[in-house]
């Protein structure tokens, strides 16, 4: 079995974007391990064939977490595979936030025995398969196949929450002994069955469900009318859930000699039939005993505390992903980053530190550091007053000299950003004599749109040029383009009054015009053609510009309490054990072995691989250059320990939990705004 363990200490493994097709599973089976992607839309994993394994494994083990990543099984129609995303077993304090999940026929994520930790913040899309008509689960909880008598309010459980599901059969399902606590999530267009689901002593179990926490979550738009939840063996506590579109919002049965209750069922908010205190609460009993159920709380019920511990105030911010353009005859360029965003609620941030690979870059919040060419993972490390620390990565792309020519979406270039008055200057070409496109420059924000760009120099479809004022289009004098020719243009920009004035070959286009969306510097340059292409050169800024905080050393001192981050680790690492222990006999992993490297950096080239939703087999995902179908998870291990491995200094204290990832929730994660035909 592929693997990552042995005698290793705390690290922070960073995956760049880039999409690379999964064959068999990676185990993990070492504590303190953060998986971080670069965001679920950019950095994915995915099946194109039929298999019925994990993506990853992990199994006796603490503090494990997945970040930022897209995992995809097979989207074939006809698939019958059954995979899951990610598998936990006896693992104690896991997190999964930021990621996605879709077309696992098992289920997204699965935990199975004395595991706790939560799922907070993911998506869980289109997971059920119609050729295997069953299974598709988001979320599927196993616990020790015995009862333990633990209490509500327990941390001893998984807890789901801020998450969303769709396309799911049920978004969550239990058996053997599982406690799971589902809140402030959203569930829609659950198939075949009911949306939220908990087993009684059934499939081969020894016991069925011990409890389960539902409340405070959205069911609505169902795909199957009939109930919203159905509970079947053990007790539950179902309060402030609001429940739409369905026939019934609980279910409760007892076809088992496990009894159902008591169900504790209060506050809810239901259209249709009631749910607190109508008798339809309960079908017909079944042969095996008439469950049990209480229209109150439980008496000294706590609800374990929201958000979960493990999802705290702490986030650290490295801001976008960057391409910056090397200065003719220069073998490195000047890259401002910039972790001030990077917010807490409780204490104070008295640390950052970037770095590239096993370098520490800076200790500043911001700062301009060189890259030569390529792609480099950052990785931004901000710190807490009670020494809790949070990751977050930025990719920044060092791109050759050269020209710069639009697209139909946005294609940007970063540079160091005037943050008061200004200067940007370029050469502009049009390839018509009649074309729509421009050249926009904006603040530290992805253009996704043309509303995103606070100023727009405009090749419009007259053949003329002019430049956004504000909520139009205008022109100081009429200045026509021709095809094939170069325009030098200037633009000075004025940050307190948010307005620019521009010129064309020194005549006068813009003079005091406003911006179109206000910024607080002026650090990018986005072109974008409707109809025609145009290409920019010569690309230069002045100005006040962006510097490094006025206490950033360029060569500071790791403090006393920084890990060793310059040499390797020298104990040997066992990558080919495998857990030998299962227990499930329906969910085997594939055996085999691989042996990693640690301690080693690598750029890459391309482009962020496409949004997740343009994956429907596989192969229509990868980027330009990436190992794509030729893959396997040995080679999965490589790409990750080859693309960053870094020992990161990190607080472990079972008091003081881990913080959430800067990247954003995935429910905003979608694919990036395309152009109209024509420009606005």
């Amino acid at each position: 079995m592929n693997s990552l363990a042995g005698e290793i200490d705390d690290v922070v493994i960073l995956i760049p974007p880039g999409a690379w097709e999964m064959n068999g599973t990676v185990s993990i089976s070492h504590s303190n391990v953060t998986i971080l992607g670069a965001g679920p839309s950019r950095t994915r994993f995915f099946r194109k064939h039929e298999e019925s394994t994990p993506f990853f494994r992990i199994s006796k083990a603490h503090n494990v977490r997945f970040s930022g990543l897209f995992l995809a099984g097979n989207a074939d129609p006809h698939s019958v595979s059954k995979e899951y995303g990610l598998y936990f077993k006896t693992v104690k304090d896991f997190r999964v936030d930021h990621c996605m999940f879709a077309h696992s026929g098992f289920g997204g994520v699965e935990t199975v025995g004395e595991t706790s930790g939560v799922v907070d913040h993911c998506v869980f899309y289109q997971v059920y398969k119609p050729s295997i008509a069953n299974l598709g689960y988001g979320v599927v909880v196993f616990g020790t196949n015995t009862i333990q008598h633990v209490p509500y309010g327990s941390p001893r459980a998984t807890f789901i929450e801020d998450s969303s599901f769709s396309g799911c059969r049920h978004a969550i399902a239990s058996n053997g002994g599982a406690r799971y606590v589902f809140r402030h999530n959203r569930v829609d267009l659950n198939i075949v069955a009911h949306a939220i689901d908990a087993h009684g002593h059934e499939f081969g179990s020894a016991v069925g469900t011990e409890w389960v926490e539902i409340y405070e979550n959205e069911i609505a738009n169902p795909g199957y009318l009939t109930y919203a939840m159905r509970i079947r063996g053990g007790g539950g506590l179902i309060w402030k859930n609001t429940v739409h579109g369905y026939a019934t919002a609980i279910r409760l049965t007892e076809s088992t000699d496990q009894s159902t209750g008591t169900v504790y069922i209060w506050g809810n908010t239901i259209t249709g039939k009631l749910i607190d205190a109508s008798p339809d609460t309960t079908p017909l009993p079944p042969a095996n005993g008439i469950p049990s159920y209480k229209t109150s709380a439980p008496s000294n019920y706590v609800a374990y505390p929201y958000p979960h511990p493990l999802v705290t105030d702490l986030q650290a911010r490295a801001g976008p992903d960057q391409v910056v353009m090397l200065q003719p005859g220069a073998s490195e360029a000047s890259v401002f980053l910039d972790g001030s965003a990077s917010t807490q609620s409780k204490g104070s941030i008295v640390a950052y530190r970037w770095f590239k690979g096993k370098s520490l870059l800076s200790h500043c919040p911001r700062d301009v550091v060189k890259l030569p060419r390529g792609q480099h993972l950052i990785l931004l490390e901000v710190q807490r007053s009670d020494g809790l620390v949070e990751h977050d990565l930025t990719v920044v792309r060092v791109v050759a000299y050269g020209p710069h020519r639009s697209s139909t979406t946005w294609n940007a270039l970063w540079f160091l950003p005037t943050m008061t008055t200004g200067r940007i200057s370029y050469t502009l070409s049009p390839s018509a004599s009649t074309m729509d496109a421009y050249v926009g420059l904006t603040g530290r924000q992805t253009v996704a749109s043309h509303q995103d760009n606070a100023i727009i120099i405009r090749t419009n479809p007259t053949g003329h040029f002019d430049a956004r004022n504000g909520a139009s289009y205008d022109a100081i004098n009429s200045i026509p383009y021709h095809a094939n020719t170069k325009y030098h243009v200037v633009v000075d920009v004025d940050l307190g009054t948010q307005r620019y004035s521009a010129s064309v070959n020194g005549k006068v286009l813009a003079t005091k015009y406003a911006f179109r969306k206000p910024v607080t510097s002026i650090s990018q340059l986005t072109t974008w053609h409707a109809t025609g292409i145009l290409t920019t050169t010569s690309l230069t800024v002045s100005g006040k510009l962006a510097k490094p905080d006025p206490a950033c050393h360029k060569t500071p001192a790791q403090d006393a309490g920084m890990a060793d981050l310059g040499r390797a680790d020298s104990g040997q690492r066992d990558l080919g054990r495998a857990d030998s222990e299962d227990g499930d006999s329906q969910r085997r992993d594939s055996g085999g072995a691989h042996t990693g490297r640690k301690d080693i950096s690598t750029t890459r080239t391309d482009e962020s691989a496409p949004p997740p939703e343009h994956v429907h087999g596989g192969c229509e995902c990868r980027s330009s250059g990436n190992s794509g179908d030729t893959g396997d998870a040995g080679a999965i291990v490589g790409i990750m320990l080859l693309l960053f491995f870094f020992r990161a200094r990190r607080k472990i204290d079972e008091t003081v939990p881990r913080e959430p990832s800067a990247e954003p929730s995935p429910s905003a994660a979608r694919p990036p705004a395309t152009a109209p035909a024509s420009h606005p």
